[in-house]
C-alpha cells in the first residue's frame, strides 16, 4: 500500500486551503506517531511488551503499512521541505525491535518477505537520493540512517560495502 501524489488529486481541486490543512493534520498525525514511536519498555531497543502473539503480528503489519504508506508520500517529492518529520517516522519504524527479521523468529515467513522488500525500496531510494545536487540536509541525514540500518538488517548491502 502506497500513497503517491495521485492520491492528492481530489484535495488539490478542491484549492490550496484545503491542501494546507490536510498538510498540518498530516504533521500533527506524524508527531503524534513519532511521541509514540520513541517510547519503549526496553533501554536497548525500541520496542513494545505485547500481551499476545496476535496482537504483536497486527502492531507489525502496522508498522510496515504505516513504513510503506510514508514512503510512498515521500518518493511522490522527496524535496518537499515540509517531510522532515515523516522522514523521522519512517526512521522510527525502521528501527522498530519488533521488525528485525535478522535477530528474532517473531515475524512470519510472508511478514518477513514484506519487511524485506519496505527495507529494499527504501534503500534504493536512499541510494537514489544521496547523490542528488537537490537533496535537503533532511534527505541526506535520512538517506545516512536509512543505509545504516540497511547495512545490519540485509546481509547483501554487508556484502557490497
Amino acid at each position: 500500500f502506497t500513497t503517491g501524489a495521485s492520491d492528492l488529486s481530489p484535495l488539490n481541486a478542491a484549492g490550496p486551503g484545503a491542501l494546507l490543512v490536510s498538510r498540518r493534520r498530516l504533521g500533527h498525525a506524524q508527531s503524534r506517531l513519532l511521541a509514540l514511536l520513541r517510547t519503549t519498555h526496553k533501554e536497548s531497543r525500541c520496542a513494545f511488551f505485547y500481551a499476545s502473539g496476535p496482537a504483536l503480528r497486527y502492531s507489525q503489519r502496522a508498522f510496515l503499512k504505516a513504513w510503506a504508506s510514508l514512503m510512498g508520500i515521500v518518493m511522490a517529492n522527496p524535496f518537499d521541505e515540509n517531510q522532515t518529520t515523516c522522514y523521522e517516522v519512517i526512521y522510527q519504524c525502521m528501527c522498530r525491535g519488533e521488525l528485525d527479521a535478522t535477530s528474532s523468529a517473531i515475524l512470519s515467513p510472508g511478514d518477513v518477505l514484506r519487511y524485506r522488500q519496505v527495507l529494499i525500496e527504501t534503500t534504493s531510494f536512499a541510494l537514489s537520493q544521496i547523490s542528488s545536487k537537490a537533496a535537503t540536509p533532511a534527505v541526506l541525514v535520512f538517506c545516512a540512517r536509512a543505509l545504516s540500518v540497511a547495512f545490519f538488517r540485509l546481509p547483501e548491502v554487508r556484502e557490497k560495502v
